[in-house]
C-alpha cells in the first residue's frame, strides 16, 4: 500500500500550531519563577503544577488515538484549542489555589497534548519530514525567542495575568492555522499502513523520554538556580532572551543539516554538548559562565530535537507513531520537574545537573538501532 503524504498547507499549518500548543514549556523558567513569585507558590508547588500539566499531556494519548480515528483533524484542533483556551482564562480571571489550578493547567494540558499529536501526525506524513521536524523546531524556537523577552517584561508589570492573557490571545489567533487541516475523517480503506511493534520503535520512544525528561528536569530550574546565584530576575530574562537566539541557532542549523550529514552523527553530537553543559550548570561560578551554559544547552537542545524525533518517525514513515511519540514527550516533560524537586537537596542542585548529564548519554544508547541506516 502507497504511503500517504500530507497536503503542504496542513504540514505548514502543523509548524505554526506548534508554538501556540506547547507555549507553556517553551515559557517553561519564567512560567515557573512567575508561579513562584507573583503567585506565592513554593519551588516543590510550582514543580508540581508544570507536572501535572505535563502530565495532562501525557495521557491525551488515549483521547488522541480514540478521537483521530472517529473525527477530522480540523475539529479535533479546534476543540482542542478551546479547551485551552478555557485553561488560560480561569486563572487569569480568578486567584486560583494550589488545587484548582493545578487541576485548570492538567485540562489545559490534555487539551494541548491532543493538539500537538495532530500536528506531529501531520508532519509525520511529509514528503520529506527529516526537514519538516526541522521547521516544526525552528518555529518554536522562534516563538521562544520573542515569547520570553516579552512575557518576562509582562510578568513583572501584570503578575501572572502576563502570562496567561497573552497565550490565550494567541489560542484564539491560531483557529484560522486549524482550519488548514483536514476536514477528512480516514476510513478503513484510506488508513495509513500499520506499523510493526519491535525492540527498535520502542528503544527510540523510550530514547525520547529519558531526554524530555532531563530537559524538563533543567530547563524548569534554569531560572531557579540563576536566582541561587544571586542573580536579579531581570537579569535571568534576559539571559534566557539570549539563550534562545542559541536555540534559534541550533534549530537552522539542524534544517541546514537535515538530509546532508549522517543523522547518529549529529544526534552524537548534540547530546555530548548537552550533556556537558548540563554537567558545568551544577559548577558554574559567575554570570558569564552561567550564560555560556545557556547558550550551549539551548544550542545543542534545538540541534538534537528534530533528529531525535525523525529517529522514531524512520520505524513508521506513515506518522502513525508520532501519536506515541508526543505522549513520550509529554510524560518525560510531566516527570522531569518532579524528579528535579527530589534530586535538588534545600538550594544545591549538583544532584540534579550530573544526573540528567548521564541520562542525556544514555540517550544515544536508545537511538543507536533506529540510526544505523541514517
Amino acid at each position: 500500500m502507497a504511503i500517504v503524504t500530507a497536503d503542504k498547507s496542513a504540514v505548514s499549518a502543523s509548524i505554526l500550531l506548534a508554538p501556540i500548543i506547547s507555549a507553556s514549556l517553551g515559557l517553561l523558567p519564567i512560567y515557573v519563577g512567575g508561579l513562584i513569585t507573583h503567585n506565592g507558590l513554593s519551588l516543590q508547588n510550582a514543580l508540581n503544577i508544570v507536572s501535572l500539566e505535563m502530565w495532562g499531556m501525557a495521557l491525551s494519548v488515549l483521547p488522541a488515538i480514540f478521537l483521530m480515528k472517529r473525527f477530522s483533524s480540523r475539529k479535533i484542533t479546534f476543540v482542542s484549542l478551546a479547551l485551552m483556551i478555557v485553561a488560560f482564562a480561569l486563572p487569569s480571571i480568578f486567584n486560583l489555589s494550589f488545587k484548582p489550578l493545578a487541576a485548570v493547567r492538567f485540562m489545559g494540558g490534555l487539551g494541548a497534548g491532543v493538539a500537538m499529536a495532530v500536528t506531529m501526525a501531520t508532519i509525520g506524513q511529509a514528503s520529506k519530514p527529516d526537514k519538516a521536524f526541522s521547521l516544526w523546531v525552528l518555529a518554536q524556537v522562534v516563538f521562544k525567542v520573542i515569547g520570553i523577552f516579552i512575557v518576562s517584561r509582562l510578568l513583572v508589570k501584570f503578575g501572572m495575568n502576563g502570562f496567561f492573557v497573552p497565550l490565550l490571545i494567541l489560542c484564539v489567533l491560531a483557529f484560522p492555522l486549524a482550519n488548514k487541516l483536514p476536514d477528512e475523517v480516514k476510513t478503513d480503506s484510506t488508513e495509513r499502513r500499520r506499523f510493526n511493534w519491535s525492540i527498535q520503535p520502542v528503544l527510540a520512544l523510550l530514547g525520547v523520554f529519558v531526554f524530555y525528561v532531563g530537559i524538563s528536569a533543567i530547563w524548569a530550574n534554569f531560572e531557579r538556580i540563576g536566582h541561587w546565584a544571586g542573580f536579579e530576575t531581570l537579569m535571568i530574562g534576559n539571559i534566557l532572551s539570549f539563550t534562545s537566539l542559541a536555540a534559534l541557532a541550533g534549530a537552522a542549523c539542524a534544517t541546514l543539516l537535515a538530509g546532508r550529514l549522517n543523522r547518529g552523527i549529529l544526534l552524537l553530537a548534540g547530546l555530548v554538548l548537552i550533556s556537558g553543559a548540563t554537567f558545568s550548570l551544577g559548577l558554574f561560578s559567575s554570570i558569564t559562565v552561567y550564560s555560556i551554559i545557556g547558550l550551549v544547552f539551548a544550542f545543542a537542545w534545538m540541534l538534537t530535537v528534530p533528529f531525535l524525533i525523525a529517529s522514531v518517525n524512520s520505524n513508521d514513515e506513515t506518522g502513525g507513531l508520532m501519536v506515541f511519540t508526543n505522549s513520550a514527550i509529554a510524560i518525560g516533560l510531566a516527570l522531569g520537574p518532579a524528579i528535579a524537586g527530589v534530586l535538588i537537596k534545600g538550594e544545591h542542585y549538583n544532584l540534579l545537573t550530573v544526573s540528567a548529564a548521564l541520562g542525556f548519554m544514555a540517550v544515544l544508547a536508545f537511538l543507536l538501532p533506529s540510526n544505523k541506516k541514517a
